[in-house]
């Protein structure tokens, strides 16, 4: 940690500790994926499936880089570095590593493209104090170095344009393609990230970590798994069913309550069973695999069972 780094996190924390509790919250908010979620759900089903898909991959493309770059570079929180840092988080931080911040990317990852397609001004207010509000946070809690900030948000700046820039050329490519081959890549993309992560993870010598604590050792790198699984899942599920058709979801807004009650419904109670059925195992191996199949499970069963259940039931055209 360089002397500007912890200048900065002094400065920060020199407010005092009487924003703990908000900045707490601010940090769990952002955190666990259900703010996300429910978002991404409401753009996907109520307002343009197009804009929805493009979040989904900055935000799970920036997931999976985030994950690998913690686990190469492997840079601890700056509180365990540096004894005049605070950890205010009320985390340890042990089977987690710091650079990238993760925070950091998945705000700037998500919400730049959001305020983007909305276009308004208003909506690029409250994105741009999001992603301000949760760097400051996360250097506040002690969490991140002001640097790992700062890397988070400039590698999901950089996806960002390089999907804009390749996209016209990704669209063409997919619409010359066999189905089979776009299916493969989605896997091979997907199951690049888990093998890497799973890989690296034996390659730092944790084959003792996992014999002995085989939940801890998943639990370092969980969110690769299911990141993975929720790629693969989402996005075969939404090319299989979506093909050269067109569904009109800004109908009635009767309908698009609806459909985002119903798939918000869904995936919480797909969420909730993959905890309890994976609470049962005990393997680390089997853990992961049944993890990454349960997650391409859920992604499949939001994008493409629901869409034949709404048309089904008519709310959807």
């Amino acid at each position: 940690m360089n002397d500007l780094d912890l200048s900065i996190i002094n400065a920060v924390q020199g407010v005092g500790d009487g924003l703990i509790p908000f900045m707490r919250f601010i940090s769990i908010v952002f955190e666990k994926p259900y703010l996300y979620l429910l978002i991404f759900l409401f753009i996907y089903w109520c307002w343009d499936q197009r804009a929805g898909i493009k979040v989904f991959i900055y935000l799970e493309t920036a997931f999976l880089i985030n994950n690998i770059l913690k686990i190469f570079i492997r840079q601890k929180r700056p509180f365990l570095i540096d004894p005049d840092v605070k950890n205010w988080s009320g985390n340890g931080g042990m089977f987690d590593f710091a650079m990238p911040s993760g925070h950091a990317q998945a705000t700037s990852a998500f919400f730049i493209p959001i305020a983007k397609f909305f276009r308004t001004k208003l909506v690029w207010i409250i994105a741009v104090f999001i992603i301000l509000l949760v760097g400051i946070d996360r250097i506040y809690l002690g969490l991140h170095m002001p640097s790992q900030v700062l890397a988070g948000w400039l590698i999901s700046i950089l996806i960002i344009i390089f999907v804009e820039k390749f996209e016209p050329g990704i669209g063409r490519f997919i619409k010359k393609s066999h189905p089979v081959l776009i299916y493969g890549l989605i896997f091979f993309i997907s199951l690049f990230f888990v093998s890497l992560g799973v890989y690296n993870f034996f390659a730092y010598g944790e084959t003792a970590l996992i014999k002995a604590q085989p939940l801890q050792s998943y639990d370092a790198i969980e969110n690769i798994i299911q990141t993975s699984g929720l790629f693969a899942g989402f996005l075969s599920g939404a090319f299989l069913v979506s093909g050269n058709k067109k569904f009109n979801v800004r109908d009635a807004w009767k309908n698009r309550i609806l459909r985002f009650v119903i798939s918000t419904v869904l995936f919480a109670v797909l969420y909730l069973l993959s905890k309890v059925l994976l609470g049962f195992i005990a393997d680390f191996t089997l853990l992961v695999l049944t993890s990454y199949l349960v997650w391409v499970l859920n992604g499949f069963l939001v994008t493409y069972f629901l869409t034949h259940l709404f048309l089904k039931i008519k709310i959807l055209k």
